[in-house]
């Protein structure tokens, strides 16, 4: 008999368990992983995925999980300041410069654990910066306080803003 997964255990075998391990079950550990953190998502009311406003009102961005499920947040809404305010002109690559904005990922690879985000990247497309950043919600679910920096340790300078969640995507024009 293989050691490991429910047959073992209830013929009385001893299995070393170490804490949060859910083999003995007899499913694999990432298939159980995986059905847990989508329990868990599904059950709060609340998480980093929406539409956010930034403090400025100029935009609306979309967050959402890709296929590897990172979150992204892509411009979904701009507000009609002429074309030339509509395009990345202000990106280090010359060839980038020419893409609109509208669509543009600003926040990538962010790892979700329940109500913060790490480990992802911010571009700026006003300072055309690319910076390393973290999400979080607060209590409500309403907040989501985006923080991006450059530098390590205490070379480290940062900024911070407060998102607000759009409660009225579609009619965006309403900000």
């Amino acid at each position: 008999m293989a050691e490991g997964g429910l047959a073992y255990l209830l013929a009385g075998g001893r299995q070393r368990r170490r804490r949060g391990d859910l083999r003995p079950l007899g499913l694999p550990s990432s298939a159980l992983r995986s059905l847990s953190r989508k329990a868990s998502s599904s059950s709060s009311v609340k998480c980093i995925e929406g539409d956010w406003v930034p403090p400025d009102r100029e935009s609306v961005v979309t967050i959402r999980r890709d296929e590897g499920g990172r979150l992204v947040g892509r411009i979904s809404w701009l507000r009609d300041e002429g074309r030339s305010a509509q395009l990345d002109f202000r990106n280090p690559d010359r060839n980038l410069r020419t893409r609109t904005l509208l669509g543009l990922p600003i926040l990538v690879g962010f790892r979700d654990e329940t109500r913060r985000a790490e480990s992802g990247k911010i571009y700026d497309p006003a300072t055309g910066w690319k910076v390393s950043g973290k999400l979080s919600l607060d209590e409500t679910g309403d907040k989501l306080q985006v923080k991006g920096w450059v530098g390590l340790g205490p070379l480290r300078v940062s900024r911070s803003y407060v998102w607000s969640r759009n409660a009225n995507a579609a009619n965006a024009e309403g900000l």
